[in-house]
């Protein structure tokens, strides 16, 4: 079973206010088990990368600052591309607190307000590009400065990851809201999401790889993840 736009949200608000489990943990997990699957995908390509974080406002970019301070720890150093046009800060307390993590741990920080901005760091980057920009939340087609950070990152000639879904893809349905990024595989949150299902998302979403958040299996679809793989079990 795979999760709407809609599930997915009521599961986040659910795990919040009926288990009590603080938002910023079920990011930090998504961004831990986010990092375990980049970090084997980076094993099995052989890769020798310095990676590009691309993050938007919301907790979707939120989840990439986790990603880059814990590829840090595992000694990748990547640069966070922060996407933010009209230098708003995060559009979330979560995404604040791990914006200020970043800041205070000294990774490679821009802030990019324009889709030159964001192509001028390829030079310096390789082998891998994380699209933390938007997430499944988007349903309307893409303004005009979302949609050209979009295509930029289409620019990039080697592996993109998706974290949880492509940006500028319709959680639903599976088709670009005007335009979305093409990644070479996808790392979503808790479950699939139905618009995964479709012929034309594969397109856009690659391989789809779905990892825990820590969400109570209860809220989960039969089959989702509970743990990660790489943990030992009884």
């Amino acid at each position: 079973m795979a999760l709407s736009r809609k599930q997915v949200r009521n599961l986040d608000q659910r795990a919040i206010e009926e288990f009590k489990i603080p938002g910023l943990i079920l990011m930090e997990n998504a961004g831990l088990n986010i990092t375990a699957a980049v970090l084997a995908y980076i094993k099995s390509q052989s890769l020798t990368p310095k990676p590009l974080i691309v993050c938007g406002r919301g907790n979707n970019g939120g989840d990439g600052l986790v990603l880059a301070r814990h590829l840090f720890l595992a000694g990748i150093v990547s640069t966070v591309a922060y996407i933010d046009a009209l230098e708003e800060g995060p559009g979330t307390h979560d995404a604040s607190v791990n914006l200020d993590i970043v800041k205070s741990l000294g990774l490679p920080l821009v802030f990019v307000k324009s889709p030159e901005e964001l192509t001028a760091l390829f030079p310096s980057s390789s082998a891998l590009l994380c699209d933390a920009f938007l997430g499944t939340g988007i349903q309307s087609e893409l303004r005009p400065f979302a949609r050209s950070i979009v295509s930029a990152m289409n620019e990039w000639p080697e592996d993109i990851i998706a974290i949880d879904i492509p940006s500028g893809l319709d959680c639903d349905k599976g088709v670009p809201l005007g335009e979305s990024v093409r990644a070479s595989r996808t790392i979503t949150m808790a479950a699939m999401k139905t618009g995964f299902l479709t012929n034309e998302a594969k397109a856009f979403t690659g391989q789809v790889e779905v990892v825990p958040i820590g969400a109570p299996p209860s809220l989960l679809p039969e089959g989702s993840p509970r743990i990660p793989q790489s943990w030992q079990t009884l």
